[in-house]
């Protein structure tokens, strides 16, 4: 958890160091009321999201996420897939002008997860995000982000609640840090 943290802050860092003659000129004024944007971005957790500003500052988002994993349990291997969706709100930074814009974000998101087909977990989730876009222009930007979920789950195969090997309990679900490519259109 704290290595996705510190690679969120030293990623949004490391864009806000890069050399001035390498800016590219105020290319984040054209965010309005109306532009929808795409956004992909892959690291713990690759993922897709669209966004639909509704002000300069704000914009909401949907995304899917999933995640596959394999892991040696004993002698036998395990496939362990994860499909979630979220949907949430971003605010953007009011004054940034140049080619960043930092943004933070909060919102609910669902997943489940199968392993192997023999069992199968279901979690609902708070979760909030901070992360920055540079924008190469208008329409491209370079994006990194950092999440926090809290969550509460159940197991769908026997309908036991889990939470943190705990019953009935919110628990942290993961920190994913991404970095990606966004697209924004007119």
């Amino acid at each position: 958890m704290r290595s996705s943290i510190v690679a969120t802050v030293v990623a949004m860092l490391a864009l806000t160091a890069l050399p001035v003659a390498a800016q590219v000129p105020d290319h984040v004024s054209h965010l309005r009321r109306g532009i929808v944007g795409a956004e992909a971005g892959y690291g713990q957790t690759p993922g897709v999201s669209l966004f639909f500003f509704s002000s300069p500052t704000t914009s909401w988002l949907l995304g899917m996420d999933r995640v596959t994993s394999e892991a040696l349990v004993g002698v036998r291997g395990t496939r362990t897939t994860s499909l979630g969706a979220r949907a949430g709100l971003r605010k953007w930074a009011r004054d940034m002008t140049g080619p960043f814009k930092l943004f933070v974000g909060a919102g609910a998101s669902v997943a489940d997860e199968n392993t192997d087909q023999t069992s199968w977990l279901g979690d609902g989730a708070g979760y909030g995000e901070l992360g920055a876009v540079w924008f190469l222009s208008p329409h491209l930007g370079l994006t990194t982000s950092g999440e926090l979920s809290f969550a509460y789950g159940k197991d769908l195969t026997n309908g036991t609640t889990f939470a943190s090997d705990d019953k009935d309990r919110l628990y942290v679900r993961d920190t994913r840090f991404r970095a990606g490519a966004a697209l924004y259109l007119f």
